[in-house]
């Protein structure tokens, strides 16, 4: 998830909008919100998609744990990666 902080500052702008969803993009089809913490816009919603994306990734680690080794299907654990910047 990238998050575009302080969008309350527009005449301070220095990324529009399209740009943070086009890098989001780039990135890994990663989702994007703009958020900030003095107005109070979007800081629950991105909080609350960060946790659910967690949520989500340890679930599907789990349940591949759970596929015996004869299974047919084969699945391919990567790298996960994460950005805080």
């Amino acid at each position: 998830m990238l998050v575009g902080n302080k969008c309350d500052l527009e005449s301070e702008r220095s990324v529009s909008y399209e740009e943070g969803k086009c890098l989001a993009g780039r990135m890994g089809n990663c989702k994007f919100v703009e958020s900030s913490a003095f107005a109070v816009i979007n800081v629950e919603k991105a909080f609350a998609e960060l946790a659910r994306s967690i949520e989500y990734e340890l679930s599907c680690e789990e349940h591949s744990e759970d596929i015996p080794a004869t299974s047919a299907v084969t699945i391919k654990k990567t790298k996960k990666k994460c950005m805080i910047l």
